[in-house]
């Protein structure tokens, strides 16, 4: 599953990832400024995040809200050791150990598409 985690409102997000035994997972993401009823007009994001052939993707499911930048992604039961967005590398750590790879500051939003490979 995938869950996404963030404390104060603009606050950044950390994406936790955990992989199946096919080394895939989905989950959904949902924000919306959380003091108004502006989400029945559109004013929300709800987003779906996939993980599956080593690509880690975030696609629009509804809404245009804007939310903060993910701070960190930190897949888990992943043997991948790097990661790059739009062929450009990211900055990555990995423990071999626990099989967890941790990607820092990649740049992106829940708000945006995009898709990260993990090679």
């Amino acid at each position: 599953g995938i869950n996404a985690e963030y404390g104060m409102a603009g606050d950044p997000y950390t994406l936790i990832v955990a992989t199946n035994s096919k080394g895939e997972a989905v989950g959904r993401a949902y924000n919306d400024d959380t003091k108004t009823f502006n989400y029945q007009k559109g004013d929300l994001m709800y987003r779906e995040i996939k993980l599956s052939n080593n690509q880690l993707t975030n696609r629009v499911i509804s809404g245009s809200y804007a939310s903060p930048e993910v701070e960190r992604i930190v897949l888990l039961g992943i043997g991948k050791h790097s990661a790059t967005l739009n062929g450009k590398p990211l900055t990555v750590s990995y423990d071999k150990s626990k099989r967890v790879l941790t990607i820092k500051k990649p740049g992106v939003t829940l708000s945006s598409e995009w898709t990260i490979l993990l090679e």
